[in-house]
């Protein structure tokens, strides 16, 4: 595998990963916003309709460790 990436806008991190001698490249689109982080990721082949997904996380507070 192989992987480049770089900010494409302020508040977006794109990521390509290509996977070694074949023609299989995921482009993921990482978009952050506040405490949301929305991810896209984009099969280079394969059908129409499954080759874009999209997620949407948000950040949580650490629960603290248990005390011992």
């Amino acid at each position: 595998m192989a992987a480049s990436g770089g900010w494409t806008a302020d508040d977006t991190y794109t990521l390509k990963v290509v996977r070694y001698r074949t023609p299989f490249v995921v482009t993921y689109r990482l978009q952050f916003s506040g405490d949301q982080l929305g991810v896209e990721s984009e099969m280079n082949v394969g059908a129409a309709d499954r080759r874009v997904a999209q997620w949407v996380g948000r950040a949580r507070r650490a629960t603290p460790a248990p005390q011992q």
